[in-house]
């Protein structure tokens, strides 16, 4: 793929939050696909640009939507969408926008302390804290932590 461009960031390299929200990453896809020409392209080519620069990850989850989904009555047009995504044949091609649902929802944070995804037995354990020695905590020697400091005094610029 040298079109004379840099192609995108790969969009999902590895499980997680991708480093660009969906949407932004698909218009920069889209732009990429426009300064190099490839717009112009058949449209399984356009499809397979599109999944080269998914990334691992993106693949992956692109491969289960695309195996889970039945096949189209109709093959995938130009006028369906910006892109078509590839599939096996023209008949098994999901929509483009079924990859950006994907995507889009699949990313979706409820709430930082969210725990549905967590076994339930595990989430209502009690907590079980190690107990300390007393009679090692009363024998610490407090003075050897006198002028202790989580920073380095090498690398401290006093203004």
């Amino acid at each position: 793929m040298n079109f004379g461009l840099t192609p995108p960031l790969p969009f999902l390299q590895t499980p997680g939050q991708p480093p660009v929200p969906w949407p932004q990453w698909e218009q920069t896809f889209l732009r990429f696909l426009e300064a190099s020409g490839a717009d112009e392209f058949k449209a399984s080519r356009r499809a397979a640009i599109l999944l080269h620069c998914l990334g691992v990850e993106g693949q992956r989850q692109y491969n289960v939507v695309a195996t889970s989904t039945p096949p189209q009555q109709q093959p995938t047009t130009e006028a369906e969408g910006k892109y078509a995504t590839a599939g096996a044949t023209e008949e098994s091609k999901p929509a483009s926008g079924d990859i950006s649902d994907e995507f889009t929802t699949t990313l979706k944070l409820k709430h930082r302390k969210d725990v549905s995804n967590f076994d339930k037995q595990f989430t209502s354990e009690k907590i079980d804290l190690t107990p300390t020695d007393k009679l090692f905590m009363m024998n610490l020697d407090q003075t050897e932590f006198m002028g202790f400091s989580f920073l380095n005094p090498e690398f401290v610029q006093h203004v």
